[in-house]
């Protein structure tokens, strides 16, 4: 029998997005990327940015595109695992990626690995984490793969 590996958020964020871009992982495995071309020079700007970023798009509205998700299974990367990345609209603002990283387990029992599951439940997430504002881990704290 196979032994199942457990998929950590960090190696979701390391695997799909470019090790060029800053991000910042939340609590509950909410995802702030930074896109601008100019860099953050410290882990604090760079936290205090994404804290911002949360302020402002994490409430949940429904009706209004602070309600609206876009799940994407990422069955290039985990084929065998219900590993979703669902994206939330940030008005046009293309210096910025807000999303979450939803896990099989984090889903609980009832994650059945349908898309509007998914982005039901990565939405629910998101806004645990603009109530929270914890941040857990940036791409400051992250050490670079070994070659």
């Amino acid at each position: 029998r196979a032994v199942c590996k457990m998929i950590t958020a960090h190696e979701v964020l390391r695997r799909v997005f470019p090790s060029t871009l800053q991000w910042v992982l939340f609590k509950h495995h909410t995802i702030v990327v930074s896109q601008r071309k100019k860099l953050f020079e410290s882990r604090d700007e760079l936290q205090e940015w994404a804290q911002d970023i949360l302020e402002k798009y994490g409430e949940v509205i429904p009706g209004t595109s602070r309600g609206d998700f876009t799940p994407t299974r990422m069955d290039e990367y985990w084929p065998d695992d219900a590993i979703y990345i669902t994206e939330f609209d940030v008005d046009g603002d293309n210096d910025v990626y807000l999303g979450h990283i939803l896990l099989p387990e984090a889903g609980g029992d009832e994650f059945s690995g349908d898309d509007m599951q998914a982005g039901l439940l990565s939405r629910k997430r998101r806004e645990e984490d603009y109530e929270g504002m914890n941040v857990i881990l940036t791409s400051f704290d992250d050490p670079p793969p070994s070659s």
